[in-house]
């Protein structure tokens, strides 16, 4: 050994069935043995001494789904404040772990009841541990509540969306993000787990609304048009392109009367003339670089240079986002969208372009490829409209549709026509489209040796005729992508039955999360000053306010019960 303390998963889910906190009192919560925790209490057992892991008591039942025993340590003197080795509070804890029935019961012990008119309760949340802006400067909170259910691995956080967080998020919205992004990501979010549905719900619901009406829907637009501005310049500068280099003779024209012998001497040293101008190095590789071909070329050259400024501007402020938020919490909300992630690229392809084009002197490979590189542009870009389409309802679950065709069905393609087909191939790049044909024309040849053999005519009818459906190497083709792609109805069933309302939260929170990285924390400090109310007389903590109807029977329903316990008692 090379040493004799404990290694510690520091990014670890707590999900072992021996981890019972190391303390006699964490033990006897963990066991949920009240009567023991009691007599541990009265001998003064300190509830708030933590184990290696950095849990306290109330870390341990929220770890082991025990609200009776939470109830008993919360009472008996348990601080809810303490963070453990993650610095993770047991709010933000019952958060990570997708227990919906805890982060119930915490909410309403952090809870503050403001005033209560008949059946209508005005009540206060502390957002220190629930929201992802810190109120003290305006930073992020990658440990809040918000943050691990958006980004959590679980899908039943989507459930956490209903009620105060989504309220929250829509105050969000309405201050910044609806002027900057777009709220596109409202469609089904599919998760490999089914348990972190529950937590789209109550407080998490209502604090996205007011992140939403705070600052997320303002910048919606502001991203909207600088992209479809960007998209309009770009598309002007491709397609004023010269493909090549169109070339006049200067002089007069070229003598056509093949009557004369001379005029057909003539003709043929002008065209010796014109294709030696045309095989001109610097006229046939370099033609882009010239501008002086009228209104046309200096509408491209306009639109290249603002497409050029445009990229410059957007790719300086993700530097600073990514200064500001760190690599790592950059590329977290970058992943959630693949088409995102591939306009950052074709961003980067286009400065790329530039020096490709400088050095079209070299070789005439380097057209080409600037050729191939802005086509690639032309194609990534186009695809982060389905960023903005995503939001819209009805075509929301066909953008997914095309995600989920590509990653699956298509890589799946591939994987078999790699290693299925490509074995059947020998050198070239006919045989490889005509593999899968192969394999069928083979058997086919040994049908007609089958029928040979017992004197079988091709139009019998018999037991195991073969019949080749593979008429040519591209029917071949086509076949093997529909086979990979086949099960579209049972995507789209499973698409269909999502549970939309929830599951749109999902993405719209991933949305909004990602804009307040775009934020300074001036703007990120005002922001939750817009949907948020000081937290009784401290002005420096923020508390987020609710209005509920309450069921005004259930205080009776209770008081019964309690009455009816107490006479049978009494009665024995």
């Amino acid at each position: 050994m090379e040493h004799e303390w404990v290694d510690l998963v520091q990014n670890t889910r707590y999900t072992g069935q021996m981890y019972w906190g190391e303390l006699p009192l964490s033990f006897a919560a963990c066991t949920n043995n009240q009567d023991c925790f009691r007599l541990l209490r009265a001998f003064r057992a300190d509830p708030n001494k933590t184990d290696t892991n950095g849990n306290t008591v109330l870390h341990l039942t929220v770890i082991h789904d025990l609200p009776e025993m939470f109830t008993l340590a919360y009472n008996s003197g348990a601080s809810l404040s303490i963070r453990n080795n993650l610095k993770l509070t047991p709010l933000a804890l019952a958060a990570r772990l997708a227990n919906k029935r805890m982060f119930s019961l915490l909410l309403e012990c952090e809870m503050d009841i403001v005033w209560r008119y008949g059946n209508i309760v005005c009540k206060a949340y502390p957002l220190v541990e629930i929201d992802s802006i810190r109120e003290e400067d305006g930073d992020l909170n990658p440990c809040s509540v918000l943050a691990n259910v958006v980004y959590g691995d679980k899908s039943s956080h989507l459930d956490f969306f209903d009620g105060l967080l989504e309220e929250l998020l829509e105050r969000k919205w309405e201050a910044f993000a609806k002027r900057s992004r777009s709220s596109s990501q409202r469609t089904c979010y599919f998760q490999d787990k089914s348990s972190h549905l529950d937590f789209f719900d109550g407080l998490l619901e209502e604090l996205l609304e007011r992140k939403w009406e705070a600052f997320a829907k303002r910048r919606l637009f502001q991203s909207l048009f600088g992209y479809l501005w960007f998209l309009l310049v770009f598309y002007i500068a491709f397609a004023t392109r010269n493909v090549t280099e169109s070339y006049e003779e200067e002089g007069d024209s070229l003598p056509l009367n093949m009557t004369d012998f001379n005029d057909v001497i003539i003709t043929v040293q002008h065209l010796s003339h014109f294709e030696s101008g045309r095989n001109e190095p610097l006229q046939k590789q370099c033609h882009l670089w010239n501008y002086n071909g009228g209104k046309k070329q200096m509408l491209r050259f306009c639109c290249e240079i603002l497409t050029l400024l445009a990229v410059l501007v957007r790719t300086t402020k993700d530097i600073v986002d990514m200064q500001q938020i760190g690599m790592k919490r950059w590329w977290l909300a970058m992943s959630a969208f693949p088409e995102k992630v591939l306009h950052k690229v074709s961003q980067l392809t286009l400065l790329l372009i530039v020096p490709i084009r400088t050095a079209c002197f070299l070789h005439p490979v380097m057209l080409l490829l600037e050729n191939v590189m802005t086509i690639t542009v032309v194609l990534m870009t186009t695809m982060h409209f389905l960023f903005y389409c995503r939001g819209m309802k009805f075509v929301g679950p066909f953008v997914l549709m095309v995600y989920k065709i590509i990653v699956r069905d298509m890589l799946r393609f591939l994987l078999i026509y790699s290693v299925f087909v490509l074995g059947f191939a020998q050198d070239s790049v006919n045989n490889i489209i005509s593999a899968f044909y192969v394999i069928f024309h083979s058997c086919e040849m040994a049908e007609k040796n089958y029928q040979e053999e017992h004197g079988l005519h091709p139009d019998d009818d018999y037991r195991g005729k073969f019949e080749n459906i593979m008429n040519s190497p591209r029917e071949a083709l086509m076949r093997m992508i529909i086979m990979s792609v086949g099960e579209f109805g049972a995507f789209y069933k499973n698409l269909n039955d999502c549970k939309s309302r929830v599951a749109l939260q999902g993405k719209w929170a991933q949305v909004i999360l990602m804009l307040e990285q775009s934020l300074t924390n001036a703007e990120r400090t005002m922001a939750i000053y817009s949907y948020s109310r000081p937290l009784r007389s401290d002005k420096s903590r923020r508390a987020f306010v609710v209005r509920l109807k309450s069921d005004v029977s259930a205080p009776f329903q209770r008081f019964k019960s309690i009455r009816n316990r107490l006479t049978s008692w009494l009665y024995f």
